[in-house]
C-alpha cells in the first residue's frame, strides 16, 4: 500500500508521519551511527506516509534527505559523486559475503523511490553510475508496508540499517531493525492490521 498523507496532515504527526494515536516520535531518536548517509527522495515519495526515509533521516545522526524531481535538479547535486562516496544499491544480488570497501565510505548516496524511479534517477545522474557500489543482503525478520516483488527488493530503512551492518556491525543494525520493527507495527496498528507474528 503507498497511502499519501493529506493536505492537512490527516491526523497524521508532521514529525514521523503516522497517525496521532500511534506517534512514534517518543522512541525515535537519533543512534549512534557514524556513517554519514545522502538519500536522494523522488518527490513523488515526500508526502507518503510508508515512506521510510523519513524515518532513518530521525534515526540516524549523518542522514542527510534531498529532492529529486526531475533533471533540472542534477545542477543542485554536484556535490555527490566525489572520491569516497558510494552508491547503495541493492537491486544487483550480492554474493553470498558482500565484500567490505577497503576505506569506510565518505558518504553513502541512496536512491530513494520506486524501482522505476531509482533507475531513472541513476539514468540521469551519470556521476552515481561511476561510484563504486555497495551491495547488501536483506535483513531477517522483513515486514514492510509496501508489497515486495521479492527478497532483494527492500525499502529504504531496510536497505540502510543492511549497509550499517556491513559497515558498523550488527549491533547497530539490529537496534535499527528493531525500530523499523516497532514503526511498521504501528503503522499497520492505524490501519486494523498486525505485524504476522502478532496475529
Amino acid at each position: 500500500m503507498r497511502s499519501r498523507t493529506a493536505p492537512d496532515g490527516g491526523g497524521r504527526c508532521p514529525r514521523c508521519a503516522l497517525k496521532f494515536p500511534v506517534c512514534a516520535c517518543s522512541f525515535l531518536a537519533p543512534l549512534g551511527v557514524r556513517t554519514r548517509f545522502v538519500v536522494l527522495r523522488h518527490v513523488r515519495e515526500a508526502d507518503k506516509s510508508s515512506n521510510t526515509a523519513r524515518w532513518a533521516a530521525l534515526l540516524l545522526p549523518g542522514c542527510e534527505l534531498r529532492p529529486w524531481g526531475a533533471r533540472s535538479d542534477v545542477a543542485s547535486l554536484r556535490d555527490l559523486g566525489q572520491p569516497g562516496d558510494w552508491l547503495l544499491f541493492p537491486g544487483e544480488p550480492p554474493s553470498a559475503s558482500p565484500p567490505l570497501p577497503p576505506v569506510p565510505p565518505a558518504r553513502v548516496v541512496v536512491l530513494d523511490g520506486t524501482w522505476r524511479q531509482v533507475r531513472r534517477m541513476l539514468r540521469a545522474l551519470p556521476a552515481l553510475q561511476a561510484l563504486p557500489r555497495l551491495s547488501v543482503a536483506p535483513r531477517p525478520r522483513r515486514f514492510g508496508l509496501r508489497a515486495a516483488p521479492s527478497p532483494s527488493h527492500l525499502s529504504t530503512l531496510e536497505a540502510m540499517s543492511s549497509a550499517v551492518a556491513l559497515l558498523e556491525g550488527e549491533a547497530l543494525a539490529e537496534a535499527l531493525d528493531a525500530c523499523h520493527l516497532e514503526l511498521v507495527a504501528r503503522a499497520l496498528s492505524a490501519r486494523g492490521r498486525r505485524l504476522p507474528e502478532a496475529a
